[in-house]
């Protein structure tokens, strides 16, 4: 059933020889870890330390920031799968606190977040908001799982 339109090869061996005539590809990002059907890129790890360093937290490492993201899509996907919905008013709500919390640290100017992001506000709202959104749905789910338990002090005190 395999058939081969005349014509097709050489314009295959040529297709095939610029890209093979370029050894010095550039990896752009990586995949690190995928759970599900979402996918953890290494900037996004890079991105996700850097804030933690930022924030002041100097003892956590790369391999504790790729856990906690590997859960959040870990209850994301779990969120997906028991139909669990975040309402747009209260993402929008959640992202705009967000924004105003990271213009803030930027010095109190748009402009120079943009010029830092190298990106304009809508970019930087746009790339946010499925932060937020995937934050929201991970602490909803997880609040949904342990919502029914309860531990007693004497628990506490037979586990430690």
């Amino acid at each position: 059933m395999n058939k081969v339109v005349p014509g097709m090869a050489p314009l295959l061996l040529i297709v095939g020889s610029v890209f093979a005539q370029s050894p010095e590809m550039t990896v752009v990002d990586k995949i690190v870890a995928k759970v599900d059907n979402y996918i953890i890129l290494k900037s996004e790890l890079e991105r996700a330390y850097l804030q933690a360093k930022s924030s002041g937290n100097y003892n956590t490492d790369r391999c504790q920031i790729l856990e906690s993201l590997v859960l959040s899509k870990l209850m994301v996907a779990k969120a997906e799968i028991d139909s669990v919905v975040v309402e747009e008013n209260m993402i929008d709500r959640q992202l705009d606190m967000k924004i105003q919390g990271v213009v803030a640290q930027a010095g109190g100017d748009p402009k120079k977040l943009e010029e830092a992001f190298g990106k304009s506000m809508e970019e930087i709202r746009e790339d946010l908001r499925e932060q937020v959104k995937e934050q929201m749905l991970a602490d909803k789910m997880q609040s949904t799982i342990t919502e029914e338990i309860t531990v007693t002090p004497s628990e506490v005190k037979r586990f430690f």
